[in-house]
């Protein structure tokens, strides 16, 4: 979600095409101009997109107790901080970035910190697992 501005540039798109009817790549890559709906629409689903990684991340942390200990500090740091860059760019008061959003150091400390405290708590939290999409065919073999 930080970098559709960037990614349209290089002729990609990871938002839902669905989510973005009548947006092109013209038009996220700033080549046409877009017009006040268009760009309500593109952030509207960005927003959707942060939305949902927040379901995401709760069930990755449902899931961190299966992951070695030895790398589990490590990738509950990471998802921490690209959870908090979503959260940077909602306070971005719905408005399209043609820029990429940055946590400084003081935000990454914060975050790191933040992230070793519930490590140390987290056998004693109980994150649940929920279904958030139907199963692909072959998912499970």
């Amino acid at each position: 979600v930080r970098d559709v501005y960037e990614d349209a540039q290089m002729n990609r798109i990871y938002i839902p095409s669905e989510w973005i009817k009548d947006i092109n790549l013209l038009m996220l890559s700033g080549k046409i101009e877009i017009n006040l709906q268009q760009e309500k629409k593109i952030t509207n689903a960005i927003y959707r997109l942060i939305n949902l990684s927040e379901k995401y991340y709760h069930n990755g942390f449902s899931g961190l107790k299966y992951i070695p200990i030895r790398t589990r500090l490590g990738i509950l740091i990471a998802a921490n901080i690209y959870r908090a860059i979503g959260t940077k760019i909602k306070k971005y008061e719905k408005k399209f970035l043609k820029k990429r959003v940055y946590l400084n150091s003081l935000e990454k400390t914060f975050i790191t910190l933040k992230s070793m405290l519930i490590f140390i708590i987290l056998p004693f939290m109980n994150y649940k697992y929920s279904q958030i999409r139907d199963p692909l065919p072959n998912e499970n073999i």
